[in-house]
């Protein structure tokens, strides 16, 4: 399973959620996908997703993802790294 996150932050992160999304509609990614789209607009329509999850949810999904990719927010790259994961961290623009 692969869990994308893009924080808690005000500010959407719709360029990654939807790449996320058509990746997985494309069949480049062929395995289970949770997204946490936090505040983004676009929903996604082929991976399972949540605006917010609980943190100890998102412990969980963490722990269990084979991959887990993140924007830079601290709190999103640093708890992988607290459970033994390397976050792939994909920066916003300007």
């Amino acid at each position: 399973m692969i869990f994308v996150t893009v924080g808690t932050h005000e500010q959407p992160f719709n360029r990654l959620v939807e790449c996320i999304d058509n990746l997985k509609k494309n069949g480049v990614i062929q395995e289970d996908v949770i997204i946490q789209t936090g505040y983004s607009t676009y929903e996604p329509k082929y991976c399972t997703w949540q605006k917010l999850y609980p943190y100890q949810e998102m412990v969980k999904l963490v722990d269990e993802a084979r991959i887990v990719i993140t924007h830079g927010g601290p709190s999103s790259f640093i708890m992988p790294l607290q459970v033994g994961k390397t976050p792939i961290v994909v920066p916003r623009r300007h």
